[in-house]
């Protein structure tokens, strides 16, 4: 199975241990992801401080986690005109 991954997913399975942050854990599946997915989605976070204190990691720990989980990704990367693609 194939799925798109975004900041509002990758910080629901950050927020929740449910269904979300299994399937992010799924070795089985590949995601494909915006080429911004990081940077957008601590840039939220910088934003928002109480999903920041909910999720109880620091700043580091969280890039850390970011990079860990989002290197088996796919990054879907727009060109000027195009829609995104691979």
């Amino acid at each position: 199975m194939e799925l798109i991954v975004d900041a509002n997913i990758l910080l629901a399975a950050l927020l929740k241990e449910a269904i979300t942050r299994e399937l992010l854990l799924d070795s089985r599946l590949k995601f494909y992801a915006p080429e911004h997915l990081i940077s957008e989605t601590l840039h939220l976070l910088k934003r928002n401080t109480k999903i920041q204190k909910r999720i109880g990691l620091s700043q580091k720990a969280l890039e850390e986690i970011f990079y860990s989980v989002s290197a088996t990704y796919s990054y879907l990367v727009k060109r000027s005109g195009y829609p995104c693609s691979e």
